[in-house]
């Protein structure tokens, strides 16, 4: 390009307002290129469930660290879907569909929603063998607000919603756990929220022919904005390791 034309063009961008923009991306582009020159480093900030952080994410943190020693976690949990940009969030977890269309998302697995009971449970008062045995079942029933939620499950090629009763009515997850691992009932709950319980035998899957579809779990994180290598490497690290689970 000679110097005339540089000029020329120079003067273009100024007046048609692009100027700012195009060194905008610059900086970016010339921060972005700085950061990969050394260790990621600084504070990544995620949300998600209590049961979902405590049993899913904070395994996987040890060997994170190790590989980026320079890098800090700050992990808040909560039920709600919090306002990333507002609140000052990297990135956070959402179980099932997304409806947010400013995130951008990055796919981390399906969970099984799956009845289950104590082997105590079911030694005491039976094992159910089909949908209408539920009824003379005692169920730990997931609640908000007074509000129970129904069970999503699969009949033939239906999917139908069971309305569960019981004694112990709870909005969190980890008080369905403790629950079910006490013989208070049975739940219907995400797999990976008594996984290692079924493993080992101490809680039974039942009438797995009823199972619904599956529920997507996604990171999501602000789109439109340059995201720091920090973050990258941490959504890069956590989806390679949820595709590749130690067990």
């Amino acid at each position: 390009m000679d110097r005339m034309h540089a000029i020329r063009l120079f003067v273009r961008l100024v007046e048609c307002g692009s100027f700012s923009a195009v060194m905008d991306d610059f900086d970016a582009l010339e921060s972005s290129v700085g950061e990969r020159r050394q260790s990621p480093r600084g504070t990544i900030r995620i949300n998600t469930a209590p049961a979902h952080g405590r049993l899913c994410i904070t395994p996987l943190l040890p060997e994170f660290f190790r590989r980026y020693p320079d890098v800090t976690v700050q992990m808040s949990v909560s039920e709600r879907h919090v306002d990333l940009v507002g609140e000052g969030v990297d990135l956070a977890i959402r179980h099932g569909r997304l409806v947010d269309s400013s995130l951008t998302a990055r796919k981390l697995s399906e969970a099984d929603a799956v009845l289950t009971a104590s082997r105590g449970y079911l030694a005491r008062l039976g094992v159910p063998t089909r949908l209408a045995d539920l009824d003379q079942h005692t169920c730990i029933v997931f609640a908000k607000d007074r509000e129970r939620y129904p069970w999503s499950l699969k009949v033939g090629r239906e999917t139908v919603s069971y309305i569960p009763h019981g004694s112990l009515l709870t909005g969190d997850a980890e008080h369905v756990r403790a629950a079910v691992l006490c013989g208070l009932g049975i739940s219907q709950a995400p797999r990976w929220l008594l996984a290692e319980e079924i493993r080992s035998g101490q809680v039974q899957v039942l009438l797995p022919k009823l199972q619904p579809a599956r529920v997507p779990i996604h990171l999501v994180y602000p789109a439109g904005r340059r995201v720091p290598v920090r973050v990258r490497v941490f959504i890069d690290y956590l989806v390679a390791a949820f595709a590749h689970p130690s067990h």
